[in-house]
């Protein structure tokens, strides 16, 4: 695989992963909650997952998933139904904050001393293994990605010189790209939200949109026929 064809494929994945989509989606539903720790933890897994794509492509494992209507279909639905509870769960969080908001009598501002230092939360290594493994899940039960490797790879492999090394190295090209998008991603949320971060209307707001969004996604993937 020479540089030419290494730099078309990361031109072409590049377009795929600032695209809209479910990955995108799932940091906008945790960093405005978490911080962008848990961003960070879903690029991770989100990265993860595209080697486990390529792993099932290069066995030839993805090809027989993508001919069997039975297992293309399971996995389909494990994947929409996924998405479907991540965003049940996000939307499920804000009624129970606007039921304890309204118990509590609490207002849609965050009340704090003026000059009062902001505590940094800490999370358990818990809470970080679940942002990982909805970063994973959420693309390795995406069944396009996998498509579009075995599409992909015939493209950009020389065929007189197939190997491991090849493969791996346009997902590795695919997986870089995603963590440096991502990354940002959460960045710039993160920043965008920090003024506003004490705003709870806003931040339900957030939380509502991209739960709403992730559950329209996952239905989309169970009702569409490939």
């Amino acid at each position: 695989m020479d540089w030419s064809n290494s730099l078309l494929f990361a031109m072409v994945v590049g377009l795929m992963v600032v695209s809209p989509g479910p990955n995108g989606l799932l940091i906008i539903k945790n960093v405005p909650s978490f911080g962008r720790i848990s961003g960070y933890y879903n690029v991770a897994g989100i990265a993860t997952a595209f080697y486990v794509h390529g792993t099932l492509t290069v066995f030839g494992l993805s090809l027989l998933i993508m001919q069997s209507p039975l297992l293309y279909g399971w996995i389909k639905i494990a994947g929409g139904s996924y998405l479907i509870f991540l965003g049940v769960k996000c939307v499920k969080k804000l009624f129970e904050k606007q039921t304890a908001k309204a118990e509590n009598g609490d207002t849609d501002s965050i009340q704090r001393p003026e000059h009062a230092p902001i505590s940094q939360p800490s999370f358990t290594l818990k809470q970080k293994a679940t942002w990982y493994i909805e970063g994973l899940v959420t693309n390795a039960f995406n069944p396009k990605v996998s498509l579009f490797y075995i599409a992909a790879f015939p493209q950009f492999i020389d065929a007189s010189n197939v190997s491991f090394v090849a493969a791996y190295s346009l997902v590795t090209i695919h997986a870089v790209i995603a963590i440096c998008w991502f990354s940002f991603l959460t960045v710039m949320v993160s920043v965008s939200l920090a003024k506003f971060s004490q705003n709870r209307r806003l931040m339900n707001m957030v939380n509502a949109i991209s739960g709403t969004l992730l559950g329209g996604l996952g239905l989309n993937v169970l009702l569409s026929s490939r």
